[in-house]
């Protein structure tokens, strides 16, 4: 097996694309957080006075976010939050108790509330309410505008003046072409 480009000492893993180099799992979580604090320097994007509240949902992609952010910035100006859908059958209690021990470990508090205790109901109360309405509209669209309301709410609610979700590139491509392909052309815009 060939070795790391950057270290030249542990085995490469991971091939980056746009850099051609093979990494380790170290030096690849490195130059993550370098890049992704060179981009938040170059824009002035977290501010010295700043308190960011961390939209973490328990996959990957969260704890790449806060891994990150944690590596720069001081923990006491990160608030973590999670919001508990509500769904039968989907049980998030493992994703929220693996996040709170990665969290904690980093010195990051982390909030969780479900969407029952924000709205007064449950991701399932409301697509069963709007079925029973004939208003037939997908789960997603439900869930994607509650839980950026709850976020929004959060962040004021805990004093946030900034908020970082982890999406990606693809999350980006991946929404541009389900509203292409519904045909949506105000959600095209707004994207």
């Amino acid at each position: 097996m060939p070795l790391c480009d950057v270290c030249g000492l542990r085995e490469a893993k991971y091939y980056q694309h746009h850099t051609g180099r093979k990494l380790c799992g170290k030096c690849l979580i490195e130059d993550i957080r370098e890049r992704v604090k060179k981009e938040v320097d170059e824009h002035s994007l977290i501010n010295g006075s700043d308190r960011v509240l961390l939209a973490l949902s328990g996959g990957k992609d969260s704890f790449v976010l806060l891994d990150t952010l944690s590596s720069f910035v001081d923990s006491n100006r990160l608030i973590g939050f999670s919001i508990v859908e509500g769904i039968p059958g989907y049980n998030r209690e493992e994703y929220i108790l693996r996040l709170k021990k990665y969290a904690s470990e980093r010195g990051v508090d982390l909030v969780v509330k479900s969407l029952k205790e924000i709205f007064g109901y449950s991701l399932y109360e409301v697509v069963s309410i709007a079925r029973d309405r004939k208003k037939e509209m997908s789960p997603c669209t439900f869930c994607g505008a509650m839980r950026r309301r709850g976020i929004n709410l959060a962040a004021r609610e805990l004093g946030a003046t900034k908020t970082a979700t982890a999406h990606n590139l693809d999350d980006e491509v991946q929404t541009l072409f389900m509203n292409i392909l519904r045909g949506d052309p105000d959600r095209l815009i707004r994207q």
